[in-house]
This record gives structure tokens, C-alpha cells and sequence, in this order.
């Protein structure tokens, strides 16, 4: 099996995971989303970090710069409507929904990125 399948694989059971204990934590601790948000993204950073400083900090460029500009709040925006629809509404109406991004992922690739659509392709959406 394809490395890329297994990760793939491993981000979809880990992801499903942190979704239904972000939804059981929101519901008993009465958090509201940006509470939740807040409480995922300090909570992973220190890992994140030892991470970062243990593999070497790479040299980033503009480019970098300019993507991280754009894609923040992006980020923040799509994080917050993730977990205030989490909060409110049955995980299993959530997900199929949230499941769409990788529609808009492939049409993203096609147009942004140039890359090609195949059968393999059309066969994992």
C-alpha cells in the first residue's frame, strides 16, 4: 500500500476522533466555539514547536509570507463555523457536509495548481 494511502488513512481516523471528542467536550463543558478553537490550537502548538525546533526551521521566502497572510483567516473563518456547527448540530449531519472540501480541493487542483484529474482521482471522490 501507498505511503500516501496509509497517512491518509491515519488523518481520517485521528480526524474523526478529535471531531467526536471536540463534540463531546463542547456538549458536557458547555464551551462555546471559540473557546474549543482556542483550546485545540494552544493545546497542540507546544508539540508543534519541539516538532519544528527538533527537525530544523526551514527558510521560508515571501511567497510564504503572502500565503500565510491569505490563508489565516481563512483558517480562522472555517474553524470557527466548523465548531459552532459542531456545537449545534448532530457530528453525523456535520460531517458528510464539512466532506465536501475535497470537491473544492480537486477543482482547486485542476485550476490553481494544474494538476490532473484522473480516474484514480474521480474514483476517491
Amino acid at each position: 500500500m501507498s505511503s500516501w494511502i496509509v497517512l491518509s488513512l491515519l488523518s481520517a481516523v485521528f480526524g474523526a476522533i478529535v471531531n467526536l471528542a471536540t463534540k463531546q467536550v463542547s456538549n458536557d463543558a458547555k464551551l462555546n466555539e471559540y473557546s474549543v478553537a482556542w483550546l485545540r490550537t494552544i493545546t497542540t502548538l507546544p508539540i508543534l514547536w519541539i516538532v519544528l525546533f527538533a527537525k530544523g526551521m526551514p527558510v521560508v521566502d515571501s511567497r510564504f509570507w503572502l500565503l500565510l497572510f491569505i490563508t489565516i483567516p481563512l483558517e480562522i473563518a472555517g474553524t470557527l463555523c466548523y465548531f459552532k456547527a459542531i456545537k449545534i448540530s448532530p457530528l453525523s449531519l456535520i460531517t458528510p457536509v464539512s466532506s465536501l472540501n475535497i470537491l473544492f480541493i480537486a477543482i482547486g487542483a485542476y485550476f490553481i495548481l494544474g494538476e490532473k484529474l484522473t480516474i484514480v482521482h474521480g474514483a476517491a471522490l
